[in-house]
């Protein structure tokens, strides 16, 4: 492909094109004529515009150009700006531009373009000014919907119009006839669309309902009509304090119950705590919405004292309940091993991780693990615990137990009480090598050599890897499964070397067994 230049404006052009082989010979070539247009199609005349309020008309006459293609609408929104494309038309003359302000002035201009994007010459500027906004702006939401308040409500409102919203402001009234403004939000960027906080103090108004609305205004001063109408309710009355207090003492907790108020407008519950009953109480949970609460935050030998509130819908809050007072009690219960993995009866590999999950009622404090070697238990290892669920991880060094045998195993707790849980027993049968097997076998060739061996009989067995020595080490030259054919011939060797390979044996406990080593 060639992208030639320097040609004519316009007119008339012949191009020829020929081809040259790599021995110089060059083709007889083709020719072809062409006419080059550079220039655009005639002025656009007759260029008019009604205008609207946010937007405008524009109309204008055709042109006459056997290779048009399509006209171009450009705006300007200031004398001396820089026009921008608005619209591009192809089967009309005229085009409506909208997304205008209202009572603007706009600058347009229409070119006609042809096949190839040449522009024409541009029609004459034409001035328009939209029209006035007599368009009322709509409130589409306030919010919140339908609650209760003691001093302030909090109100969102949402507004919208075809040109921008000013300011936003929200009437009240107690009895759904006389109204008040009470609040006002000016918008300090006015937009189509609006949304705006504002406060609404009710704290000089009496309990009972109050009305709320909203209505917005635009950069044209139109006053939309007001919004839904929310009724809220003024309280300030807290609900009774809760009734029924009690606790219920655990070796690690508190259980503090009370009973339901009767209000319809509860919301939560709070408690309070002290450790002497005439000091200080501080809440220490709040927003409750049960009829209890457990206190984990406590000691042995520690006195707790507490105290209930009750809030409403408004944020009032109840005076205090009655003052009930409880302690932690002795912990005499064992704890528990629940499992060990592996289970028992599994074999295991070399130097095993084993898991144990041990539970308790309160506070795990450590958790113990033994094998027996012989008459005598020896320790596995022994981990110290936290909580009342509690994993323990054991690494159990079993080098030196033969491989093959099965070996007793037994794990137990302790909390922090001093509790001991009873033994958890399983046994294991230790698989933590792999004994040697045939030498391996090589045939040399033309400049290759033919490997193989025997397979190992041992149901745990994953796999073999074959391995050729090099100077930087030992090079993996194949993988095989149990099942895959024990054959490899190793290609394009200098027959001038000696080449060492050696294979291992893999089983499923990790165990790596060489096979032997071959010398070709």
């Amino acid at each position: 492909m060639f992208k030639l230049s320097k040609l004519a404006a316009s007119g008339e052009v012949r191009i020829r094109a020929v081809a040259t082989d790599l021995s110089g010979n060059v083709g007889e070539g083709v020719q072809r004529m062409y006419d080059l247009k550079a220039n655009g199609p005639e002025k656009v005349d007759g260029v008019t515009a009604v205008p609207a309020m946010n937007g405008a008309t524009l109309r204008w006459k055709d042109v006459e150009d056997e290779y048009f293609s399509y006209f171009v609408v450009e705006k300007k929104e200031q004398a001396g700006g820089a026009y921008k494309k608005v619209a591009t038309v192809r089967d009309t003359l005229g085009a409506q531009v909208t997304g205008l302000q209202s009572n603007k002035e706009y600058w347009f201009r229409v070119s006609a373009c042809d096949i190839f994007d040449n522009y024409g010459e541009y029609s004459d500027e034409i001035v328009v000014r939209t029209t006035n906004d007599t368009a009322k702006p709509a409130v589409s939401s306030i919010r919140p919907l339908p609650g209760y308040f003691s001093s302030t409500i909090p109100v969102t409102v949402v507004a919208t119009d075809n040109d921008a919203v000013r300011e936003a402001y929200v009437e009240a009234s107690t009895d759904s006839e006389n109204w008040a403004r009470v609040a006002t939000a000016p918008i300090a960027s006015p937009k189509s669309s609006a949304s705006v906080n504002v406060s609404v103090s009710v704290a000089d108004m009496p309990e009972g309902p109050v009305f709320v609305r909203a209505f917005a205004i635009d950069a044209s001063d139109n006053v939309s009509h007001p919004s839904a109408v929310v009724e809220h309710r003024i309280d300030r009355t807290p609900p009774a304090k809760p009734k029924g207090l009690s606790v219920v003492p655990a070796s690690n907790n508190i259980t503090v119950k009370w009973e339901k108020g009767l209000e319809d407008d509860l919301k939560s519950y709070s408690v309070y705590r002290s450790t002497s009953e005439d000091g200080t109480y501080s809440k220490f949970a709040s927003g409750l919405t049960s009829l209890g609460y457990i206190d984990r935050s406590v000691v042995t030998g520690a006195d707790y004292y507490y105290k209930v509130t009750a809030t409403d819908a408004a944020g009032n809050e109840s005076a205090f309940s009655h003052t009930t007072t409880a302690s932690l009690i002795g912990d005499d219960e064992p704890p528990k091993i629940h499992s060990a993995s592996p289970a028992g009866g599994a074999r295991v590999g070399k130097n095993p991780l084993v898991r144990v999950l041990a539970q308790d009622n309160d506070t795990l404090a450590r958790v113990h693990a033994e094998y027996q070697s012989a008459d005598e238990w020896l320790e596995m290892g022994s981990v110290n615990a936290s909580g009342n669920s509690f994993i323990a991880d054991f690494t159990w060094n079993n080098k030196d137990i033969p491989t093959g045998n099965r070996v007793n195993v037994r794990f137990h707790a302790v909390d922090k009480a001093g509790n001991a849980s009873g033994y958890h027993t399983a046994v294991y049968e230790v698989r933590n090598q792999l004994a040697l097997k045939p030498e391996l076998r090589a045939v040399p060739g033309d400049m290759r050599v033919d490997l193989s061996w025997d397979p190992v009989d041992d149901k745990d067995l994953l796999g073999y890897k074959l391995y050729r020595m090099e100077a930087t080490g030992a090079k993996l030259l194949a993988t095989f499964g149990p099942q895959n054919k024990l054959a490899y011939t190793d290609h394009y060797l200098d027959p001038s070397r000696t080449y060492l390979y050696y294979v291992e044996t893999h089983d499923k406990y990790g165990n790596i067994s060489i096979l032997s080593n071959f010398f070709p």
